[in-house]
């Protein structure tokens, strides 16, 4: 067999896997019945940039209020306080691999009768072996990806930072607390407001800042995202819940499409997840809601909110809350706030690696993603609603 086996890989990979009539093809099995940041993290336009120091971004969170009348000829006395405040965002690093052996490939050549000088025929014969092992990979990440970014981060490092996890949903939007919801006038009550301030940890510790800035400090609640409780633990849907979902449209200022033909160009932007008890629900608050009602929860895809798709998204079906029971979330999300950002020259970089002494006659590919999910304003960017006990 001609050259290192690593290149053989390489050209194959390069040849072959991004025409899929020029291999077998197979039916990969999805975990997952939909992956819609996946789908955000490879689609064209995505933001790229960022450096080596993690994701920066500049703020104004705070007025001067010095905004006022004057008089002719009247003496200014004119002030430049300092308003900014810098979001810092780690950088995450994804990657998987896989690898092919010598001996496998010089069996597969034997078996199609594939001669050691017949190098397309090798690259053909190659590029069918490894595809069902790279796709493996891509689905892999894509799992990742989707898990994390709809949970809270495992662990807190020492520098307030998520340790190996990506900025997600949760991290963003804080959910409502009992004590809130006491303040908010009770269970029954629409007691939604801006005071989603520090997301937790799965260890239970709060981090002590989002992106670097404390939304609990003086001068930083427009830091604060939005966050809203149900009314029923078993997740069922109250005439006082569509109107809390009404009011998050008006105050995270969701302006949805007014036609159906609107619907591919704002679906990157606005969107709304939930779990398979909510949606459900949803669907039956349809059939027992009269016409005027069924228009609002109705659309194409039989699980709308004015006018806004409500997507199924599985690992939602077991979230809790902070006493441990369900609390079956309803995000709002608005894409143009909170977006995917992706380190320039590691989106979905492969890279074909020789064999080492150790196993000379192995060759991996890597598939490395260097991103994260970024804010640019928490009020706008989204909220949840989700059911906790009051206190």
């Amino acid at each position: 067999m001609p050259g290192h086996l690593s290149d053989i890989v390489d050209l194959a990979r390069k040849t072959y896997l991004a025409d899929e009539s020029d291999h077998p093809q197979f039916h990969f099995v999805p975990r997952l019945q939909a992956y819609p940041f996946w789908e955000m993290f490879l689609s064209d336009g995505l933001p790229i940039g960022g450096g080596a120091s993690g994701i920066r971004g500049k703020l104004n969170l705070a007025r001067s209020g010095t905004a006022g009348h004057t008089r002719p000829w009247a003496v200014n006395a004119p002030t430049v306080p300092n308003l900014t405040d810098e979001i810092r965002i780690d950088w995450q690093y994804l990657q998987d691999d896989y690898s092919v052996e010598r001996h496998e490939l010089l069996e597969l050549f034997e078996q199609r009768r594939i001669g050691l000088t017949d190098v397309e025929g090798m690259v053909r014969a190659v590029a069918d072996l490894v595809k069902i092992r790279r796709e493996d990979c891509i689905h892999n990440m894509a799992e990742l990806v989707e898990d994390e970014v709809f949970t809270a981060p495992y662990v807190i490092s020492p520098s307030d930072e998520s340790e190996d996890h990506l900025y997600g949903l949760p991290y963003w939007f804080v959910k409502i607390t009992a004590a809130q919801v006491t303040s908010g006038g009770g269970q029954t009550a629409i007691c939604g407001d801006f005071q989603g301030g520090l997301p937790a940890a799965q260890d239970g510790t709060d981090f002590t800042s989002v992106a670097g800035i404390d939304p609990t400090a003086t001068g930083k609640d427009l830091w604060k995202s939005w966050n809203e409780t149900w009314d029923a633990s078993d997740g069922s849907i109250s005439d006082n819940d569509l109107q809390r979902m009404d009011n998050g449209f008006l105050m995270l200022n969701f302006k949805p499409p007014v036609k159906t033909t609107d619907y591919s160009a704002t679906l990157f932007k606005l969107r709304m997840y939930a779990g398979r008890v909510t949606l459900l629900n949803y669907k039956k608050r349809r059939r027992q809601s009269n016409d005027q009602i069924g228009m609002d929860l109705a659309g194409p895809s039989g699980a709308v909110f004015n006018n806004v798709p409500i997507q199924h998204v599985p690992i939602l079906n077991t979230s809790t809350n902070a006493n441990g029971n369900a609390d079956y979330p309803l995000y709002f999300h608005n894409g143009r706030y909170l977006f995917p950002l992706i380190l320039k020259g590691d989106n979905m970089r492969e890279s074909t690696i020789p064999g080492d002494r150790d196993q000379h006659d192995v060759a991996t590919t890597y598939i490395n993603l260097t991103g994260n999910l970024k804010c640019t304003s928490r009020r706008e960017a989204g909220g949840v609603i989700s059911y906790i006990a009051a206190a």
